[in-house]
């Protein structure tokens, strides 16, 4: 597959951390399971895909027979153990792979998921192994990274893309649009420069502090998290329907 930096994401313990203030500190996660639950029958055997720490895996599991939530990277895939632990998530299985590096199950999953995985025309034949019925892939519809001080652009493949691959594949799909709040609370401005240069690695300091002037909110009242960094998730939510396909 091709946009390996955009498919895996480099997670440890401090990204792990900031990913848990924030996914805490809002309800991105609640909000994207509720737009996914009406596309997935109750009784399913379900694979998030790229799950990372398994915030939306946690999120879906009340509302499916069985849940999968898998990733390549194993600090990732701990934290999850450790919430399955934690909360007592019976219906939940974390488990350590690649899709490049692993054979599909030998039963496949009713739904897969793969959300802000990377582009699907590079992975889909693997993913079709997966399931036989479902796959809903959502990806960013931004024009620019999030956290970059330069405004980087996104690289990768669009949503005009995407569809126009499906079509080529004759495949039944809908999609939607989503717009989700998924921004940083941070407890000082180190950390929020900190942060900053976690997903930027090419602007200058100052640019960064530039950056943060224009973009960070003051929470005064707020004593654990004064600092607050916008963001504003912009998705499509593409649901392909495999039965009877190709």
């Amino acid at each position: 597959m091709n946009n390996i930096e955009e498919r895996l994401f480099h997670w440890n313990e401090k990204s792990i951390l900031w990913y848990q203030n924030a996914a805490t500190y809002g309800s991105y996660h609640e909000q994207l399971a509720k737009r996914l639950i009406p596309h997935i029958d109750p009784s399913s055997r379900v694979c998030d895909l790229g799950c990372g720490v398994g915030y939306l895996t946690k999120e879906l599991s009340p509302f499916v027979k069985e849940i999968t939530g898998c990733d390549a990277n194993p600090k990732a895939i701990e934290f999850l153990r450790q919430q399955i632990k934690e909360h007592q998530l019976g219906n939940v299985e974390a488990l350590l792979a690649d899709i490049e590096r692993i054979d599909p199950p030998k039963v496949p999953y009713d739904t897969v998921i793969l959300c802000l995985f990377g582009g699907l025309r590079n992975c889909y034949d693997q993913v079709s192994k997966w399931t036989d019925k479902k796959i809903i892939y959502i990806s960013s519809i931004k024009e620019k990274h999030a956290f970059h001080a330069g405004g980087r652009k996104n690289s990768g493949e669009t949503a005009e893309e995407t569809r126009d691959f499906l079509v080529s594949r004759n495949l039944k799909f809908n999609v939607e649009t989503l717009k989700l709040p998924f921004g940083q609370p941070l407890k000082s401005m180190e950390e929020a420069v900190d942060f900053v240069r976690h997903y930027d690695q090419s602007s200058t300091k100052q640019e960064i502090y530039d950056y943060l002037n224009e973009k960070l909110i003051m929470k005064q009242e707020d004593e654990t998290y004064p600092f607050y960094l916008p963001n504003e998730k912009r998705l499509a939510m593409f649901v392909i329907e495999r039965n009877g396909a190709e």
